[in-house]
C-alpha cells in the first residue's frame, strides 16, 4: 500500500527535477542579457498627517 504512494511522490520529484533541468538549459541557451537589479518594492510616500479641520476655519484668516 505505502509503496504506491512512495512511487507517486518519486515520480513527482522526477518531474520537478526534469522541469528544473529544462529551465536551466533554456536559461543557458538564451543570449546573455544583463539582468537588471531587482527593484525594491515601491512604497508610496506616506501622506503627512493632516491637521484636524477646525469648524471655525474662516476665523483663521485674521
Amino acid at each position: 500500500m505505502g509503496y504506491n504512494t512512495q512511487e507517486k511522490q518519486h515520480k513527482q520529484q522526477e518531474k520537478q527535477q526534469h522541469l528544473l533541468f529544462i529551465t536551466i538549459l533554456l536559461l543557458k541557451l538564451l543570449p546573455r542579457q544583463p539582468t537588471p537589479p531587482p527593484k525594491p518594492p515601491l512604497t508610496p510616500p506616506s501622506p503627512p498627517p493632516s491637521p484636524p479641520l477646525s469648524p471655525h476655519r474662516h476665523h483663521l484668516h485674521h
